[in-house]
């Protein structure tokens, strides 16, 4: 997910809180990035992979 998908998630999160009666501006954001090195793509995706399925909201997305 890159910085838009991020902006998006975020104001439809705002949304729903907005909708629910709760303040949005009482939501805090926040990434968690992740890299991996390797000497080609495939490397480093292969690295990434158990990370990113046991990570909440990060199932199988770049």
């Amino acid at each position: 997910m890159g910085p838009e998908g991020f902006r998006e998630g975020l104001t439809q999160l705002r949304r729903h809180a907005e909708d629910a009666g709760r303040d949005p501006d009482a939501l805090g954001a926040t990434a968690y990035l992740f890299a991996a090195i390797g000497r080609q793509e495939g490397e480093a995706a292969a690295l990434l992979g158990p990370m990113m399925q046991t990570s909440s909201g990060c199932r199988g997305r770049r």
